[in-house]
């Protein structure tokens, strides 16, 4: 639908990432990548980004440009010959690291700074965007070497990491368990003001109606459950943050969505699964 007034929302179609699956396309990465530039990202010295870009700005958006020439001035060395894919391996890399870094600072202030809280904020969005992005790319050989990335460097990068690739994987079971619903008409990835700021994870479009969907990673027996909320909630908690957050994306964007939470089940047996379940096709169904 996407539609105000009629016509067609090219603003919005313009700043979000449409998902198209390409059967028997999926992309993989070289061995030599993540032995070399990605081994020697995780060893360089780093300078954290420029707090201005913190201060002066406030809008997510911009603030995550700013971030992307940082990590531009840092990868140009070592992206020379890759493919896009392996470029973006180098960017969740980076990003993994920038985000440790404001982790480690808020902790080693003891209360929450604005300007760290809002870069770490802003890091994690990047990065789970980008995990996500890689997740719903790559052969599904390549799912444990991805996990394994950003669990080799202290017990601080690996919470950090897991928080943020089991995020990505609820997010790439709910894109794969929408995709695979015939009432499904168009899905579209969030970008990072919609993530930091809305706490919305995916859009999506039907016929008659505009969904925005925030995504939860829980350690729970069921696989899936989706829940509508057409009024506001009475009770405060995630209820409430994906209704006032799809306010917010209705008054920036100009469309009407409904806010959809979904909670994507894990059990624990098994690090992550990104396996498409029935359960995940059924409950998405229901909402949609």
């Amino acid at each position: 639908m996407l539609r105000k007034g009629g016509n067609m929302l090219d603003g919005f179609v313009l700043s979000h990432r449409l998902v198209l699956f390409q059967p028997n396309d999926q992309t993989r990465i070289r061995d030599f990548v993540l032995e070399s530039p990605v081994r020697a990202l995780y060893f360089e010295t780093l300078d954290p980004i420029n707090e201005v870009l913190f201060r002066t700005f406030r809008d997510a958006y911009l603030q995550s440009i700013g971030v992307e020439l940082h990590m531009a001035e840092v990868l140009k060395k070592y992206i020379g010959g890759l493919t896009p894919i392996e470029r973006l391996v180098l960017e969740i890399v980076l990003l993994h690291r920038l985000n440790c870094f404001y982790i480690s600072r808020e902790r080693e202030l003891g209360q929450q700074d604005p300007l760290v809280h809002r870069a770490l904020v802003i890091t994690g969005a990047m990065l789970q965007d980008r995990l996500t992005l890689l997740l719903l790319d790559v052969h599904g050989d390549e799912y444990d070497r991805i996990y394994n990335l950003g669990r080799q460097n202290g017990q601080m990068s690996r919470d950090s990491w897991d928080v943020n690739f089991l995020g990505a994987c609820a997010v790439v079971r709910v894109v794969r368990g929408l995709n695979a619903n015939e009432r499904t008409k168009s899905i579209f990835l969030s970008n990072p003001l919609d993530d930091a700021d809305f706490g919305i994870d995916l859009f999506v479009s039907r016929e008659d109606r505009d969904l925005a969907i925030s995504v939860k990673s829980h350690k729970t027996p069921d696989l899936m459950s989706a829940t509508i909320f057409p009024f506001q909630p009475l009770q405060q908690g995630h209820e409430q943050q994906i209704f006032n957050g799809a306010v917010l994306a209705k008054d920036y964007y100009g469309i009407h969505f409904i806010p959809v939470l979904a909670v994507v089940g894990r059990n624990g047996t098994q690090p992550f699964d990104l396996e498409l379940h029935r359960e995940d096709v059924e409950a998405l169904g229901r909402v949609l």
